[in-house]
């Protein structure tokens, strides 16, 4: 991710920013980013400020499934009030699925059948919260 400026390929998004604001409960993102990257992402879409948590797949955490378990703890709720959405099942929903998180694949890979899928991120966000276009 050196060199690399999502500025120069991402740009504000008013209408992600719009569904994350109609969403009920805190905002966390998951990533195998580095967290600096990630947060240069999430400013780029100007999305940040709605985040209550960003957690990097680092040296904390080896895989997903410790920040899902850590959010879970933090926030003291059901985790079927959760809903994860990830772009590869194997590394983002399927260490969400044995902790009883609801999943949705966002993006154009293969999954379980039993998953939710959709082709982009405002889409899934729609029609999964049940949050009106702006």
């Amino acid at each position: 991710f050196k060199g690399l400026e999502p500025s120069q390929f991402l740009t504000r998004d008013n209408e992600l920013k719009t569904i994350l604001i109609n969403l009920e409960g805190p905002n966390y993102v998951v990533t195998y980013a580095p967290l600096d990257y990630a947060e240069q992402v999430l400013k780029t879409l100007g999305v940040r400020s709605l985040m209550k948590g960003v957690y990097s797949i680092d040296d904390l955490h080896h895989h997903k499934r410790e920040p899902y378990e850590e959010i879970l703890n933090s926030e003291h709720i059901d985790p079927s009030e959760i809903v994860v959405f990830g772009d590869n099942f194997t590394v983002d929903l399927l260490p969400a699925i044995p902790l009883g998180i609801q999943v949705v694949m966002v993006g154009q890979e293969d999954c379980a059948k039993e998953v939710r899928k959709f082709d982009v991120i405002h889409e899934a966000l729609r029609t999964v919260c049940q949050v009106a276009a702006p």
